[in-house]
């Protein structure tokens, strides 16, 4: 079923509703945590309920190599049986720019890497010498129904209770003639964003899996050629992903011959990605990989095994004061 987000009004840093034209005001889109009140507004809550689902497993669109559905972390969720699950990603370095899950007086908070010191940010297990707030948050959750139902209520504390967080932007306003809008080259308004995972704190146990990086994210935020985070190095991680795929699966791919195997992009380099019909994550190639002559090691490549899934649960030690990272187990 499709939805649709509600919006918000957009405010001057003083307070007053910016309008777009003489006759409308300006609105944005309330944060991707108003999926909650779109959810019961729309009436998925009430279908889901109808066809008996158990078990919710949501992912955020910018991630090109997430696993939809993920039946290994799902089902690490659902034997567990707890509300709410997070599938989490190991921080590449302190600076980062991606939210940390900590806990705070008992309850599961997501830190944003904007509001984390700076002394925070790179602070070590002084056991491990690894970065102590590393539990990234990829947007990977998993919700009972019925917790996610009761974020869904209009009623229910968690609703009532959700706080908006403020993000300066460009707010097309409307032009000093009144004849028509323009948008502003320096941020001008405010608009108010519910974040998704800001229900954690309500569930009352909460389940963490350690991903593989390498297997589970592939961001893409920026414009094509920045180098990070952008299209073409999602390219560059499928593309790796799936050769070990099929190196594990007894295969080659060539890179000179013209195999059908590959796809040459306009940057130059040749990628290589298994349809989502042949294979989910990698199994059951053996007899397509058999079924083709395929005959190629890059000169000087060396490829390891794929490895397997973390399959630690993360909890957390209640602190006595400030946020404290997830307890690895």
């Amino acid at each position: 079923m499709f939805f649709q987000q509600g919006s918000l009004p957009c405010f001057t840093p003083e307070g007053k509703i910016i309008m777009e034209n003489r006759g409308t005001m300006a609105t944005a889109p309330d944060g991707n945590g108003g999926i909650y009140a779109a959810l019961h507004a729309s009436g998925v809550i009430d279908d889901m309920q109808t066809r008996g689902v158990k078990h919710v497993y949501a992912y955020c669109v910018d991630n090109a190599l997430v696993k939809v559905g993920d039946p290994t972390y799902v089902g690490f969720c659902a034997l567990r049986n707890v509300e709410a699950g997070a599938k989490v990603i190991a921080k590449a370095y302190p600076e980062e720019p991606v939210g940390v899950f900590t806990r705070r007086n008992g309850e599961v908070h997501v830190v944003e890497y904007s509001e984390m010191p700076a002394e925070l940010a790179s602070a070590t297990d002084p056991e491990s010498g690894k970065i102590k707030f590393d539990a990234a948050n990829v947007v990977l959750h998993y919700y009972s129904f019925d917790f996610l139902k009761r974020c869904c209520a209009p009623g229910d504390v968690v609703q009532s209770s959700l706080v908006y967080h403020v993000a300066k932007k460009k707010v097309p306003r409307v032009t000093a003639d009144g004849c028509g809008t323009e948008t502003p080259e320096t941020p001008n308004g405010v608009k108010l964003e519910a974040f998704i995972f800001d229900v954690y704190k309500y569930a009352k146990d909460v389940a963490f899996l350690e991903g593989d990086r390498a297997a589970d994210f592939a961001p893409v935020k920026n414009k094509e050629g920045t180098g990070k985070d952008s299209p073409d190095t999602a390219r560059a991680l499928i593309d790796a992903l799936h050769r070990e795929w099929i190196m594990n699966a007894d295969g080659s791919v060539d890179e000179d011959d013209d195999d059908g195997l590959g796809v040459t992009h306009p940057d130059g380099k040749r990628y290589v990605e298994v349809a989502p019909a042949a294979s989910y994550a990698g199994e059951y190639l053996e007899p397509i990989v058999k079924s083709y002559f395929m005959g190629f090691v890059p000169a000087g490549a060396s490829i390891e095994p794929l490895k397997k899934e973390g399959t630690n649960k993360r909890s957390a030690e209640d602190p006595a004061q400030g946020d404290e990272p997830p307890a690895k187990k």
